[in-house]
Order: C-alpha cells, then structure tokens, then sequence
C-alpha cells in the first residue's frame, strides 16, 4: 500500500502553487514576490471559525474569537477525554502549516480557520494488555503444576 502511495505522488505533477503569509492589515504585497506572466493571485475568504476534532466529547466549529488559545476552543468542544492524547495535539492552520508543539500547543493563540486535532493515545490500554497476558499465561502455568500434582498423587 505504502508503495502505491509513493508512486501516485511521483506521477503528479507540481501545481506551482505558492502559499505565504500576509498579514491581515496589509495593503499590498511584499516587495520581494516576482510575478510571472499568467499568474494568478488568489486571496481566499477569511475564515471566521476554528474546529476542534478527535478525542473530545462534542467535536465542533466553534465561532473564532481574538485573544483565545487553543486551550480555550478545547475547552468549547468539552476538553480533552481520557483517551486523549495532551503531548501529541497538533493545529493545522488555514495557510496549511502545522504547529504541533506537544503539550505547548495548548498555549499557543488561535488563528481563523485553525483546525486543532486531539489525537487517541494509541498506547493507553497497552499496559492492561499486557497485564491480562502475564496473569494469563501464570493462571494456565499454576493449572498445569495443580494437574501435574494431582497426577502425580
């Protein structure tokens, strides 16, 4: 599968794409972008939500107010349930980069358009796991002495 997916991204093509940030006041753009014949500037509507999505009991787009952190639209969406995973929370941000500063990320200020995963701690029920395989494997060891014993009485 894996090498399917890496020969589907050789085959595409580079759309040219250019994305960059320009502050929300400005008036123009910055002196040192070089335009080339048949390019196109596209400035896309300003988003006016951040979602909140994965291990949190009511994943949802919430209205975006200035001066909140991620914390805040955390908390909107109901914190972060006890399958959550707090070190690995990651934001993706409306330009399309990614602020993934373990559990910093909280902290940071949320922009429009922010998208904030809580992520399932995949390793959470891996300690139980393990736990049931020992008792498991002593439970059937302790049997086989107690038949061997009766056995051998």
């Amino acid at each position: 599968m894996i090498r399917s997916v890496v020969n589907q991204m050789r085959q595409r093509e580079p759309t040219g794409r250019l994305v960059f940030d320009l502050p929300v006041n400005a008036s123009a753009l910055p002196g040192d972008l070089v335009l080339e014949n048949n390019d196109t500037i596209y400035v896309p509507p300003r988003p006016v939500t951040v979602g909140v999505f994965g291990a949190v009991p009511t994943p949802a787009s919430f209205a975006y107010a200035d001066g909140r952190q991620i914390r805040d639209y955390v908390e909107l969406a109901g914190g972060i349930q006890k399958l959550g995973d707090k070190g690995e929370i990651f934001v993706v941000r409306a330009n399309g980069t990614v602020l993934s500063e373990g559990r910093d990320t909280l902290k940071a200020k949320a922009l429009p358009g922010d998208l904030v995963f809580v992520p399932v701690d995949a390793n959470r029920g891996e300690f139980w796991a393990r736990l049931r395989d020992i008792t498991g494997s002593l439970f059937g060891g302790l049997v086989g002495l107690a038949s061997i014993q009766a056995i051998v009485e």
